[in-house]
Formats: structure tokens, sequence, C-alpha cells
């Protein structure tokens, strides 16, 4: 967070940094806390000295000991997330549909990528 000449904070360009940026506040600031409990966006627009979109919801989950609340991407930030079929050709090193010159196999789907884990971890002791 950077603060400007007129002593604003500039808004963290993510959830998850303005998430990690409350929970610091939250657990060392007792004022921040106070005001959070009472009404988190207007905590949020005082600390951050700016007017948050009037459609922006703040939801607040508390975590416990026996209950976790798990935050799951936005369809768009989803969609965002997905690699394309050329980008996962990219990933995995390209793929050859023409003949092979060396007998190996040509396709992702001619190969056998079963591996026997059990096994694996048999040999290392770690599974009985």
């Amino acid at each position: 967070m950077e603060k400007s000449h007129d002593n604003a904070v500039t808004l963290p360009p993510s959830q998850e940094a303005v998430a990690a940026m409350v929970a610091d506040l939250y657990a060392g600031n007792e004022g921040f806390r106070a005001a959070f409990d009472r009404d988190p966006k207007a905590a949020l627009a005082e600390y951050y000295k700016q007017e948050l979109p009037p459609d922006m919801e703040i939801v607040v989950h508390r975590n416990e000991d026996t209950r976790w609340h798990v935050t799951l991407p936005s369809a768009a930030q989803i969609e965002a997330m997905r690699l394309s079929e050329a980008d996962m050709r990219d990933v995995a090193g390209g793929t050859n549909a023409g003949p092979s010159t060396t007998g190996a196999p040509t396709s992702p789907a001619a190969v056998n990528l079963n591996f026997d884990w059990d096994s694996y971890y048999r040999s290392l002791g770690t599974l009985s």
C-alpha cells in the first residue's frame, strides 16, 4: 500500500491483498477493529480515504477452530485462469499430430499416463 501526498492510501489491486491488509489491521489496531466490526465497508472507505463502489458488498466471515470459510473465485476469475488448448500444448511442450519418425506416440491420447503410485510409495516405505 502506498500513501499519497494527501495521506490517502491506495487500494490494493486484489481482493487477497485487501484481505491480508484487513487481517493485519484488525489484529493490531483496536480502533480499526471496532470500526470494521460496526461497518466493514465504511471502515475500508475511511482507511483508504476513497469512496468504494456503491454496488460493492463486503461480507465478513470469521474462521473458528472447527469451522473454516473458503472463498471461491468468481466465474470471471475462473475463466481467466483457464488455459486455452494452445496454452495447454505450450505447457505440455507441444504435440505432433503428424506421423512419427521415431515410433514414439504422436498424440497425448496415445501416451499412457497411468502410474502405479502405490508401488512408488511402497518403495519409499511410506505406504504399507
